[in-house]
């Protein structure tokens, strides 16, 4: 396990920094005038969100269209009326034509807790699922993006923690990498748990039991998905 996880954090190392010299590589060649706002407008009409809805955070980033391998800049928008989170995610060419936009229910920021963001063809993105003084459970999503669609490949559970009843919590990281060097991506989720006597070890971040293991998942053609292959 030991030798597994130090060649992933190798590889995911190398994709982070490849990640990055595409970025330099958009912004150099001049799509750097693509602003969030502006592309906010062009989505909000194009998507079904709540009446009162106000985001609060709008980003773009590069993305690479995973059937034409074209450059295309992806925007996700995330804000709400105070008693809901929602959001919206859109993909533009380099013209800044919207090609796709879809909502995404109950889309969170995501920095904090997914090793990558955008790789290559795809995006991860974190969604709630239940919250309140008990449950904390979120999901990761991984959306393609397909001749200038967006389709959902990969769903996950991610951050999740209790404080009612049983006292533990569980952290996700997903990383893409080619494992066995063909050239067809694989997604490892890796997953750290922590299981605590009671309410205040888990306060002070004292596990009474830790367990950290890998999961694999490779993309199926077939259903357009990635499926779990062995851990």
């Amino acid at each position: 396990m030991q030798e597994l996880e130090h060649l992933l954090w190798i590889r995911y190392l190398c994709s982070c920094l490849a990640a990055f010299s595409f970025v330099a590589n958009v912004t150099s060649n001049g799509q750097n005038h693509f602003s969030s706002e502006d592309c906010a407008k062009v989505i909000l009409p194009k998507v079904r969100l709540e009446k009162d809805f106000q985001y609060d955070v709008a980003k773009i980033v590069p993305i690479t269209d995973g059937k034409t391998r074209e450059a295309r800049i992806l925007c996700h928008l995330i804000g709400g009326p105070p008693t809901s989170t929602t959001g919206a995610v859109g993909v533009f060419d380099s013209t800044g034509f919207l090609l796709d936009a879809q909502v995404v229910k109950s889309l969170y920021e995501y920095e904090t807790n997914a090793s990558v963001l955008v790789d290559n063809d795809s995006v991860v993105l974190r969604t709630l699922n239940a919250s309140g003084t008990g449950l904390h459970e979120e999901s990761l999503v991984v959306l393609t993006l397909v001749n200038g669609k967006l389709i959902e490949t990969f769903r996950c559970s991610g951050l999740k923690y209790s404080l009612h009843g049983e006292f533990y919590d569980q952290t996700v990281q997903l990383v893409f990498c080619d494992l066995y060097g063909d050239g067809s991506r694989e997604i490892v989720r890796l997953v750290k748990t922590n299981r605590y006597a009671s309410s205040s070890d888990q306060e002070n971040c004292k596990p009474s039991a830790s367990k950290s293991f890998a999961e694999v998942y490779q993309f199926d053609t077939k259903s357009s998905k990635y499926v779990r292959t062995f851990d």
